[in-house]
């Protein structure tokens, strides 16, 4: 299972959620938390992504999370998503894919060139970590989504 911070990095990064959509999430989280973190408390604040990216890897560093061999993977499949939603043209989803995999082809052997891949996959790992950070609002899972 992959990381809940990591999954809010890649929403992030990705564009595939703005802060209003991070917002939101966090302000949902805190109405179920006794005592919420500070990093939770500062995502229902922002103004802007970068803002959120930034609290993000905050907490990515407080909880020593390293990224996880899968995020390009993740990130490869919000932005098809991205493209699926209209939000971006086919020219800047290849584009954009293209600086994913020159960013992180050597420490991911998965991702290939553009031409050759099949992504469906990356979309079908994006779908499925997106439904883990819409479902972490079950606190009974929360601290184990976080820590793992």
């Amino acid at each position: 299972m992959t990381n809940l911070l990591a999954v809010m990095f890649c929403l992030l990064d990705s564009s595939f959620w703005r802060a209003k959509d991070i917002s939101s999430w966090a302000d949902n989280v805190i109405l179920k938390l006794n005592n919420p973190k500070l990093w939770i408390v500062n995502l229902s604040l922002v103004q802007t992504s970068d803002q959120a990216l930034q609290i993000i890897r905050e907490a990515l560093k407080e909880f020593f999370v390293i990224l996880p061999e899968v995020t390009s993977e993740l990130l490869v499949g919000f932005t098809i998503l991205r493209f699926e939603r209209g939000e971006i043209s086919k020219e800047s989803m290849r584009q954009v894919i293209w600086e994913i995999i020159d960013s992180y082809g050597e420490a991911d052997s998965s991702l290939t060139s553009i031409e050759e891949a099949d992504y469906s996959s990356c979309k079908r790992k994006a779908l499925d970590a997106l439904r883990l950070v819409e479902g972490c609002t079950d606190i009974k899972n929360f601290n184990a989504l976080l820590m793992n």
